[in-house]
């Protein structure tokens, strides 16, 4: 009995029942061994073969192979260690911390709507197993092509590796989905009280979704930086000959901040309008819009949302079994679904968001 509550007492999750607790480890295994254990070791097998084979690769070695199939980059042979160690292990144990990150949150954050786990972490785990497979497919397969090779410009190509790569690596993730047990783990249900209403009356709500200080921070810089590069291909004297690689440099570099500014303005803000008909976030130049059908709600929280742990990131964020439109951390509103999905939105007034929402979403029912 001591043994029990002392344990219980140790758990990141108090609020949950012994039966969840016993889910969440049950989840948190099976994850372990799908997004981490298993593909550290593939890609740890991987390094170990580039590294045996490494004395009979050429110097330079071809690192990049342009449309022609043939190489057309060249460097050191110990480029596809480094390349392994981290665009392959940091990415995956990346991915891993996002999900050990996000199933612990519990402890600095009681008030949470979001499942502890559910499909966000399994589907992480999946598409990390997949993704290590998928890098050591290529990164074998462009050393292998190259060894005892005088010259790296006589390798073969790699083209057909990569597209066995990319299709071992969906499968690969499907297997990985269904190696983990189907598990949601929720604290218990904290349902808003529906905002007294009688029949004929009718209730509408408005709010904004703000992007936080520090996201137009960061895409300010990002700008300001692509704009830089526009300024310094323009006017820095180009070499004789090389005055079209330079406008067309220009140009790609022009457009693709144009696309960030565009993607930002139809991202960054939203509209909310709570009625009759349930929620509706419309972007403030009217397009993307995201609407939450009175009917289909099955029931609404508020929460304080951790857009990192619980979505992987800011902005329109999408993870199996959840959609949100999280700018900032803070109070938000959490809808969950007929279906069981969950559509989150980070508001203030949070409080009176939700309780408008909750007695459309009665009214809906009658």
């Amino acid at each position: 009995m001591n043994a029990a509550i002392s344990k219980q007492h140790r758990s990141p999750h108090p609020g949950l029942t012994s039966a969840q607790q016993d889910d969440l480890a049950r989840a948190k295994r099976a994850g372990r061994w799908v997004g981490l254990i298993v593909p550290l070791a593939v890609l740890t097998a991987a390094l170990v073969f580039v590294l045996v084979w490494m004395p009979r690769m050429p110097i330079p070695a071809a690192t990049h192979w342009g449309g022609s199939g043939g190489p057309d980059g060249f460097g050191s042979p110990w480029s596809y260690v480094w390349m392994l160690l981290l665009a392959g292990h940091g990415i995956v144990l990346m991915m891993w911390a996002f999900v050990a990150y996000a199933s612990r949150m519990p402890a600095p954050s009681p008030k949470r709507a979001l499942p502890v786990w559910a499909g966000f972490q399994r589907g992480l785990a999946a598409f990390s197993l997949g993704y290590a497979v998928f890098m050591a497919i290529v990164t074998l397969a462009s050393v292998a092509v190259q060894l005892d090779v005088s010259d790296a410009k006589q390798a073969g190509g790699v083209g057909l590796a990569m597209a066995i790569g990319f299709a071992v690596w969906v499968l690969v993730t499907v297997l990985g989905w269904f190696l983990q047990p189907k598990v949601e783990v929720r604290a218990a249900e904290q349902p808003i009280d529906p905002l007294p209403l009688t029949e004929s009356e009718r209730a509408v709500w408005f709010g904004e979704v703000r992007p936080s200080k520090a996201f137009l921070a960061i895409i300010g810089v990002t700008i300001v930086i692509m704009l830089g590069a526009v300024a310094l291909i323009v006017f820095v004297p180009a070499d004789p000959g090389e005055e079209t690689v330079k406008n067309v440099a220009a140009i790609a570099v022009g457009v693709l901040t144009l696309v960030i500014v565009a993607l930002f303005a139809a991202t960054a803000w939203f509209r909310v309008r709570i009625d009759s008909r349930g929620l509706e976030a419309r972007s403030t130049i009217g397009w993307p819009v995201f609407r939450l059908p009175a009917a289909d709600v099955q029931r609404v929280e508020t929460a304080q949302i951790n857009p990192l742990g619980e979505f992987g990131g800011w902005g329109l964020r999408w993870a199996p079994g959840r959609f949100g439109i999280v700018m900032r951390s803070g109070e938000g509103l959490v809808a969950t679904r007929q279906d069981g999905r969950i559509f989150a939105v980070t508001v203030d007034g949070a409080e009176e968001a939700a309780a408008v929402l909750a007695a459309v979403a009665k009214g809906a029912e009658r």
